[in-house]
Parts: C-alpha cells; sequence; structure tokens
C-alpha cells in the first residue's frame, strides 16, 4: 500500500532521471510500465516516464504538463493496452496537451520490439507517432463501418467523447469535420447530435441490451484463427493430426469449439479410426459438423501439409504469448510490493519472460 509521505498515483517511474530531457524536448512518453520505460531509455530516448504499477492518473499528468507540449502513448496493443490508450488521450486533452499515439508495430510492447527487431526500429517506431484524433478515427473504423447509418452514428457517439475533451473550440470544430469527412456525414446533423449526445447514448444503451438479449438465443461459431488452424488437421491423414498432437495438447487452446474439436479427434485417433467421417460421427454438434464440411472442401491434399505446419506454428505461439501476458500481470503486480521474498520472485518471473520472448521471437521466423 502507499504510505503517508508516498502515493504511487503521484509519481512516475524514472522521473527523476527523464525529467531534464523531458524539460529540454518538450515532450514526454507516458509507457505502460517499467520495462518498457527501460527500453525506451536503452535506445537513447531519455523522456520515457511510466506509472508505477497503478493506472496513468490525473495527478501523473499534472506531473509533466508544466514541462512539455506533446504527449507521447506507449501502451501495449492488446485490449487491455488499447482501452487504457483511450482513457489516457482523454485525461491528456483535458489538460490541454498534445497528444500521439506510438503505434507498436511488430510486438506487444516496446520491450519485445527492441529484442525482436532492434533499437533503430523502435526509435523510428517513435518518430512515426501519430496524432490521437487520426488514432482513434482509424480504430473506429475497424470497428464501425462507414457504408450505414449504424455505423455512422455510433461511430459520431464515441468521438464525440473526445471531442468534449478538447479545450480549444477550434480544435472541437476541426476534429467534428474530420468525423465527418471520415464517415461522410452531413456536418450540420453531426453538430446537432453532438449537443444531444447525452440523450442518444442512453438510447443506444437500451438498443445494445436488446440485441444482446435476442443474441444470447442463437450462439453461433465464431470462426478465429485459432478455430481455423485446428480445422487444417481435420484429413483422413492421421498422421498430420498426431503431428500437431505431438507440439500442441489441449491446454494450449482456450476457444471452447477448438477445444471440443481438438479432443473429438484425439477420441478418433485413440480409437484407431481417424477419418473425416469418424470426426463427422463423434462431434454431435450440427453446426461444428458443418463447419468441419466446409473447411475439408477447402484445401487440395498438396496444400493440407503446409496448412496444418503453419497452424501448429500459430497454435504454439499464440499458447506462448498467452502464457507471457499471464506472466505480465503477475509481474506488474510484484512491481507495487517491497517485500524482498517478492522482488526474488520477480526476478524469476522476468527471466521467465525473456525465455518466452525468444520463443516467441524464433517461430515468427
Amino acid at each position: 500500500g502507499d504510505l503517508i509521505q508516498y502515493k504511487k498515483g503521484n509519481t512516475l517511474y524514472a522521473f527523476n532521471f527523464a525529467k531534464q530531457a523531458i524539460r529540454e524536448n518538450k515532450k514526454v512518453i507516458l509507457c505502460e510500465g517499467y520495462m518498457d520505460c527501460i527500453a525506451y531509455h536503452q535506445c537513447g530516448i531519455n523522456y520515457a516516464v511510466a506509472p508505477l504499477g497503478t493506472a496513468l492518473t490525473e495527478e501523473q499528468v499534472a506531473l509533466v504538463k508544466p514541462f512539455v507540449d506533446t504527449v507521447y502513448l506507449s501502451f501495449d496493443s492488446d485490449g487491455a493496452g488499447q482501452n487504457a490508450t483511450k482513457k489516457a488521450i482523454l485525461m491528456c486533452r483535458r489538460h490541454s496537451l498534445t497528444v500521439k499515439i506510438i503505434r507498436l508495430d511488430g510486438g506487444k510492447d516496446p520491450a519485445e520490439i527492441m529484442l525482436n527487431f532492434g533499437k533503430e526500429y523502435l526509435t523510428k517506431q517513435v518518430d512515426c507517432a501519430i496524432l490521437d484524433n487520426d488514432y482513434l478515427l482509424s480504430k473506429l473504423q475497424e470497428v464501425y463501418p462507414k457504408d450505414n447509418p449504424e455505423g455512422k452514428a455510433k461511430a459520431s457517439l464515441v468521438f464525440f467523447a473526445y471531442i468534449d475533451a478538447l479545450q480549444s473550440d477550434v480544435q472541437k470544430n476541426a476534429c467534428l469535420e474530420q468525423l465527418c469527412q471520415t464517415y461522410d456525414i452531413d456536418q450540420e446533423a453531426a453538430r446537432k447530435d453532438f449537443y444531444n449526445r447525452e440523450q442518444l447514448s442512453q438510447r443506444f444503451k437500451r438498443n445494445v441490451n436488446t440485441v444482446q438479449e435476442n443474441r444470447a438465443e442463437f450462439p453461433t461459431i465464431k470462426l478465429n484463427a485459432e478455430l481455423r488452424a485446428v480445422l487444417t488437421a481435420v484429413t483422413d491423414d492421421a498422421s498430420l493430426f498426431q503431428k500437431m498432437r505431438d507440439e500442441i495438447s489441449v491446454q494450449d487452446l482456450e476457444d471452447p469449439w477448438a477445444i471440443k474439436l481438438f479432443s473429438v479427434m484425439e477420441e478418433c485417433l485413440s480409437s484407431g479410426s481417424f477419418s473425416v467421417s469418424s470426426i463427422l460421427n463423434r462431434c454431435g454438434d450440427d453446426s461444428l459438423r458443418s463447419l468441419i464440411i466446409q473447411s475439408a472442401n477447402e484445401f487440395t491434399s498438396e496444400k493440407v501439409e503446409k496448412s496444418v505446419t503453419d497452424s501448429i506454428r500459430l497454435l504454439k505461439k499464440n499458447s506462448l504469448e498467452h502464457k507471457r501476458s499471464v506472466l505480465v500481470v503477475r509481474i506488474r503486480e510484484l512491481e507495487r510490493s517491497t517485500l524482498p521474498n517478492d522482488m526474488d520472485l520477480l526476478k524469476q518471473l522476468l527471466a521467465e519472460k525473456m525465455e518466452l520472448d525468444k520463443q516467441i521471437v524464433s517461430l515468427k521466423r
């Protein structure tokens, strides 16, 4: 816990070392964790700091505000990191700071990118940082389509929160125009919706809840990368699944349909009757059967072996990345501790993370 004299939410890791560089450059990189901060300093980018085991706070933004014009955000590229990025953007904008986003291409965090590609590559990522409004609009387009009214309305409502955080009316108008250009929306209509955003938000929440209730009655199979990878081994050739089974176990899988299919295939292999027909007979689910039949027709015999090999590589990488994510969460928990035993465990977990990083890199080659 915090001491009366010391609160984690009021200070930043490496701020004492970075303060001079922050003042000279008029900018700061806010990282998700201290390992990311160290990676930037190893690259010679010495104006990087990080929260101490907490989410970014208003007090931490206020701490750097007197010294900077621009804040660079460098959070992990996973879902949690993206959500943290969006929250940090709004926080920094409420403090009238310009915000740029460092897109972490090639890894989940700066430490992994430096390990995979070297210092120059990570430095280039900083140089290519984009403004927060461009980042948010690009993310919105991944979720809300531009070619239907529902997508336009939902994207607008999400982006309104960003516009609301801006402290300049000129910026507000410019970003509203950018939203309208991106989604081909009438500016006057968008302006009206912006001023009525609270009522719109409540209306969309009611609609979403209704849709989710209806969808729950009709579960469907989502064909994700993991399930698609397991499907490649559904053939009449037992040796291909045996090859996958030698490298992957059911514990390495997360998708429930992938787990079910893998288990069925293990049963068929154990019974000595491994074939597409026997797998279909043991499935017991019409949706999964249909997916298997569709998948079995996709590949020619020449492509199947390569597909299985690629799938094994993908499943191993996903499993290692999942283990790494769990490890990172545990590491960040231990960062908050001051107990000697926890410090020893932290060193051990950091060593394990480095080993996982090496294994993941080897699978990407």
